[in-house]
């Protein structure tokens, strides 16, 4: 059986990015996530060529964040869409009542590294608690900020 898809979409510049690179099939579109655009790409000069070829190959780029689009100008000449995580909240409403003991909960996971900026995340939860004290936020991962943002939470 032979699969003929119209799109080759890969995630992840640096793994499945560069396997959908050497298929050569089109339209190819990559996005790039993070540590393949700022961390691959500087461990040696063949991760950095190999990223490069990857993203050569590509049709269309998409990126997750503006700081990764800026950063990707350094890897292709190429101009990535901004497709960022969330919801447009005006097209989507949820209005469910809450019962006093609910809390809103807000987290991630990830590693605790300073390009991730999850102090900003802590000092935000910090103000909206004032406003809306119900609301819980949870970090789940590890990494050299740990005992820095476990004292900023604190």
């Amino acid at each position: 059986m032979e699969i003929k898809p119209d799109l080759l979409h890969a995630h992840y510049a640096s793994s499945y990015g560069l396997v959908g690179a050497f298929c050569n099939w089109h339209p190819y579109l990559i996005t790039g996530w993070g540590a393949d655009i700022f961390d691959v790409p500087n461990q040696n000069f063949i991760y950095n060529q190999l990223i490069k070829y990857a993203f050569k190959k590509a049709d269309a780029v998409t990126v997750l964040s503006k700081v990764t689009q800026k950063e990707l100008i350094k890897l292709t000449p190429k101009t990535a869409e901004l497709i960022p995580f969330g919801i447009d909240l005006k097209s989507f409403h949820f209005h469910q009542k809450q019962t006093d003991d609910e809390f809103i909960r807000i987290g991630t996971a990830r590693t605790f590294s300073e390009k991730y900026g999850l102090e900003f995340l802590i000092k935000a939860i910090s103000i909206a608690y004032k406003e809306v004290p119900n609301i819980k936020l949870e970090l789940i991962g590890d990494g050299e900020l740990k005992e820095k943002l476990k004292s900023l939470v604190e």
